[in-house]
């Protein structure tokens, strides 16, 4: 899943990748997967 993950835009919100994939990433929903991916 990580690599399906990196393939999305970086601007995708938390939400979405959430919504679809069944997993709660341990951010509020409105930040962006760039923030995540740079963290993590």
């Amino acid at each position: 899943m990580t690599k399906q993950i990196r393939q999305k835009r970086n601007d995708t919100l938390v939400k979405t990748i959430e919504k679809k994939y069944g997993v709660d990433l341990g951010y509020r929903s409105d930040t962006q997967l760039h923030t995540v991916l740079k963290k993590e």
